[in-house]
């Protein structure tokens, strides 16, 4: 009886240290090959700030290059909230070249802001060279936003996928294709606008 409570008590003593290690934020591990120990660092960041670029196709109008900024919020391993803001600069439209400008000054300049849910659908990895692998994964996005564009201030919906790589050390390298999709009058009277945003962003996560 009393061998068995001693072993109680070392297996109680001996919790909190197995529970110390596993909540630590690197491990050991045994390379297959000669034995030799490594360690990985487990990622346990939540949040990630970033800078984008790409081209935007505003609908009746250009092409134009965007630059913008992003933060996302991932609440689970799959599950992340986002909010990104852009803008581009606009030239004139072909039926402006013919007439008329429509607008000018700080109106030219197409400015939104999205809030997005996203998902990834589809987790992998990537071998840019020998030995050496990175995660990677597939997502969708979805959400509400804002656009500011022609003297016109209009809710915005939002759907695209996207395609990630998490390099090391908390850099994130994503591509993005997503649709805004918004009710203008600039052009004619309650058409649907449908911008396409087509954009790469390097995050970093804290």
């Amino acid at each position: 009886m009393e061998t068995r409570l001693q072993h109680v008590l070392l297996i109680m003593r001996a919790i909190p240290c197995s529970l110390f290690l596993l909540m630590s934020s690197t491990v050991a591990v045994a390379d297959s090959t000669d034995g030799v120990l490594q360690t990985i660092d487990i990622d346990t960041e939540f949040f990630e700030l970033g800078v984008t670029t790409g081209i935007i196709s505003v609908d009746d109008f250009s092409s134009e290059l965007m630059l913008g900024v992003g933060a996302k919020f991932h609440a689970t391993e799959d599950l992340f909230l986002q909010f990104t803001y852009g803008q581009a600069d606009v030239s004139l439209s072909i039926s402006e070249k013919k007439g008329d400008e429509h607008f000018s000054g700080s109106s030219r300049t197409y400015r939104y802001y999205d809030f997005l849910v996203g998902y990834n659908v589809m987790a992998g990895e990537v071998f840019p060279y020998e030995n050496a692998a990175y995660l990677s994964s597939l997502y969708v996005v979805a959400g509400v936003g804002n656009t500011d564009f022609g003297g016109e201030n209009t809710f915005t919906l939002v759907a695209g996928v996207g395609y990630k790589v998490s390099v090391n050390n908390g850099l994130v390298w994503s591509v993005d294709l997503k649709d805004h999709a918004f009710k203008s009058g600039l052009i004619r009277l309650d058409e649907i606008a449908h911008n396409i945003e087509f954009s790469t962003s390097i995050g970093f996560l804290f």
